[in-house]
């Protein structure tokens, strides 16, 4: 089922109805920068203490595939694919949401402990930032007694960052080739 986000389906919505499509392509997604760097808008890590952020669609389908980042659905007891995960390492409090294949829905969760969470996507988030490289250039400065000194060279950039396509995108390309 393709859901354009103009029939009020959101990303949470899209993902969780075309999960089956998006592992069964998972290879086709890691391989290809544009639907790598796919930013579901509901896919993040916020925890305290720890480097976190958005999360791109290929991040997930490596720690899916691995295994990682799979949890029981509460209401069917199915695989549960986890995209969010939000609390405090500290507290113990915590929060994860996931998609599950055989509902086709939604569901948040916790966990004891976010260790077994936190261990895999640590540092993916860092290897897989998605910045452009800019070699910086010169600015002049200015000296109340001489004016303007130095010259100006703009900055370079030397690799964009990749514009990853948004999900309802993604899907259509895999189910239609479009």
């Amino acid at each position: 089922m393709i859901a354009a986000k103009t029939n009020l389906l959101n990303d949470e919505e899209i993902l969780c109805h075309n999960l089956q499509a998006i592992l069964d392509n998972a290879e086709i997604i890691l391989s290809t920068p544009e639907f790598f760097y796919c930013q579901p808008e509901m896919a993040h890590l916020g925890v305290c203490f720890i480097p976190g952020g958005t999360i791109p669609l290929g991040v997930l389908l490596e720690l899916w595939k691995d295994g990682k980042w799979i949890l029981t659905c509460p209401q069917c007891q199915g695989q549960l694919y986890i995209f969010q995960v939000a609390g405090s390492a500290l507290s113990g409090s915590n929060c994860c949401r996931g998609c599950c294949m055989e509902c086709k829905d939604s569901y948040s969760v916790r966990v004891p402990g976010l260790r077994d969470l936190l261990g895999p996507i640590n540092g993916m988030l860092q290897k897989y930032a998605n910045e452009s490289v800019i070699l910086k250039g010169k600015h002049p400065v200015f000296s109340w007694s001489k004016g303007l000194l130095g010259e100006y060279v703009p900055d370079t950039i030397i690799k964009k960052a990749i514009h990853g396509v948004d999900l309802e995108t993604l899907i259509q390309k895999l189910t239609y080739g479009g």
